[in-house]
């Protein structure tokens, strides 16, 4: 809004996939390997997931050393992932503890940070919390699971000024904040 204050937002937050041109919207963020071929993408970052717990529930459960033991500790999933109770590390896929499981990202990092068990996101959703020691990363990889995020908009021949500019912004934040 400093660079462009013509501007004016309408930001729905959620996680569902939803139609653009149905519902007229300008811009989604969609973290996946796109299929929608009527849409245009830029690509602003690959992330990785990582997997974590808070320091209070490693304490009183113990920390996970390797990818099956995750069944016998309490996770908390992301419920718009199917199977939610499916973790995929480097080359292989775990059935998880599932105890919690939600469609905010937001909740699932609070409940992990609450002690409530074992939860997995994108890195960069987290970082801040392994700094500041509010969670601990557990069973780190080397080459973990990633996924492309992307803004996709519609396919046109015109792209509208504004949103040429809100692209440009996201891509030069993201590679900013790598």
């Amino acid at each position: 809004m400093a660079l462009h204050p013509e501007l004016e937002l309408d930001i729905s937050v959620n996680d569902q996939h939803a139609d653009l041109v149905k519902y007229n919207i300008d811009i989604a963020i969609r973290a996946a390997h796109l299929e929608d071929l009527n849409l245009k993408a830029k690509k602003l970052i690959e992330h990785s997931l990582c997997y974590f717990a808070s320091p209070d529930y490693l304490a009183e459960n113990g920390t996970p050393q390797n990818q099956s033991q995750l069944s016998t500790h309490k996770c908390i999933t992301y419920s718009l992932m199917h199977p939610s109770n499916v973790w995929t590390f480097e080359a292989s896929k775990v059935q998880v503890n599932e105890v919690i499981k939600s469609d905010s990202p937001d909740m699932i990092v609070k409940m992990a940070r609450l002690g409530a068990g074992i939860a997995a996101m994108p890195k960069w959703m987290v970082a801040e919390y392994f700094e500041n020691c509010e969670l601990v990363e557990i069973l780190p990889q080397k080459h973990a699971f990633s996924l492309p995020m992307y803004a996709v908009y519609k396919n046109s021949n015109h792209i509208p000024d504004k949103i040429s500019a809100f692209i440009k912004f996201l891509s030069d934040y993201f590679t900013k904040n790598k």
